[in-house]
């Protein structure tokens, strides 16, 4: 468990602080309205992303931990069922955007590395972290030597952009080459349109829980641009950068524990002790990082991003109490999903995003950035209830115990001491 734990804590670790680096410098190199275009446009193009990736991070790994003799078969009709899709939304995509260039590039790199990530799921699944460690790493090691260096040089957002573009496509190569040598695999398949249509089918309700898990974590960007302009989304992008990298950390725990959880599924007390286990590990964690980012959210967000971006420090407080909740919260997403309620799920983070649009709507105009980061503390405390709710009446049991209450109160009492001192 701790070997497996440390190379999904290495693979995906190395992918976020890949991001977060480009993104700082990204942020100092160009002013902040340039910034804050871009991060729309990244925004927007991740979402869209979103349905291309179409639940695969969940049902291929539990479909290949379910029936390992079939691997092929299975990433053959999911790899198909993913280019058809792919084609379909990335040519519905460009032509509603009228070909914008950033939007476009952009749209095309994040589609390299999803599809990157998609030769790499089915390492989990036959505990092959090191693998899959190995491919992510030198995946990430080829984008960031070479857009490190260009975004210093050029400090030109298209040449940006298309190195970008470049280096996620040379990760796919690499992947799919690492990938076809390991499965031994000589080419993909052709699959029947009834098997096709019936793989979209079954991954539907995981896509959409996916999809809209994570446009409630970008409408506010969204909303932002609308209301505040460029610059401000430039300003709310430093904290919410931060906060992406923490879920990934989030991410990470869901991706280790996911497998195991499939493995006692039906068996009840195996089931809760595996939970009471990463409920230890994933609070723990969230603890730690959140802490330093509320105590420490001016010296985080001026040392990283600059001086210009020290109005959003108090953002950043609010979402490291978003991101402790996301780690709290984790344990129950992944009962959840090993309990095929992905449609109640699905039900669940579809009223969060109204309640999110709703609150970004009123909070905005009234206060500003804050108002967005208020938004969306409320959402992920909404999802937190319904989970707990719903995994109570799954289990019977709210999955609470001493060591949780007093990780949570001793959160709590450090955010009120900070306030009062």
């Amino acid at each position: 468990m701790f070997k497996d734990s440390f190379y999904m804590f290495l693979s995906l670790t190395l992918k976020a602080m890949s991001s977060i680096v480009f993104f700082i410098i990204l942020a100092r190199v160009v002013n902040v309205e340039t910034f804050g275009n871009f991060m729309f446009y990244y925004s927007v193009a991740t979402i869209v992303v979103l349905l291309i990736d179409y639940g695969y991070s969940i049902t291929l790994i539990k479909d290949l931990t379910k029936n390992p003799t079939k691997t092929a078969e299975i990433i053959n009709i999911s790899f198909i069922s993913k280019v058809v899709l792919s084609s379909i939304i990335l040519i519905f995509s460009v032509f509603i955007s009228s070909g914008n260039y950033l939007f476009t590039v952009i749209i095309l790199a994040l589609t390299f590395d999803s599809f990157n990530q998609f030769f790499c799921f089915g390492y989990r699944a036959i505990d092959k972290f090191k693998l899959e460690t190995k491919v992510s790493t030198i995946s990430t090691a080829i984008h960031v030597i070479t857009i490190i260096p260009i975004t210093l040089i050029s400090k030109d957002i298209q040449v940006i952009t298309l190195t970008f573009l470049f280096t996620k496509c040379l990760g796919l190569i690499y992947s799919h080459y690492i990938f076809r040598k390991e499965y031994n695999f000589n080419k993909f398949r052709l699959v029947k349109k009834k098997i096709l249509l019936g793989t979209l089918s079954t991954n539907f309700p995981y896509m959409i829980h996916i999809l809209i898990g994570t446009l409630y974590m970008q409408v506010d960007t969204i909303l932002i641009k609308s209301f505040l302009g460029d610059e401000n989304v430039g300003l709310y992008q430093g904290p919410a950068r931060i906060l992406a990298g923490g879920i990934i950390l989030v991410n990470v725990f869901n991706s280790v524990f996911l497998p195991r959880f499939s493995s006692v599924k039906g068996n009840k007390s195996k089931l809760i002790s595996l939970s009471k286990k990463m409920r230890l590990y994933t609070l723990s964690c969230g603890f730690l990082i959140s802490s330093i980012l509320y105590l420490f959210s001016y010296n985080i967000i001026t040392l990283l991003f600059g001086i210009e971006y020290a109005a959003s420090s108090n953002v950043l407080k609010i979402m490291a109490v978003v991101l402790m909740i996301r780690f709290f919260s984790s344990q129950y997403g992944t009962i959840l999903t090993i309990s095929n309620r992905q449609k109640l799920r699905a039900g669940a983070v579809s009223v969060a995003l109204v309640i999110n649009a709703l609150s970004n709507i009123i909070l905005i105009p009234h206060y500003g950035l804050e108002g967005a980061a208020i938004s969306l503390l409320i959402t992920v405390l909404f999802i937190l209830f319904i989970y707990m709710l719903l995994t109570y009446f799954e289990l019977k049991k709210l999955l609470l115990d001493r060591s949780t209450v007093m990780i949570l109160v001793s959160f709590l009492t450090l955010i009120i001491l900070e306030r009062m001192i």
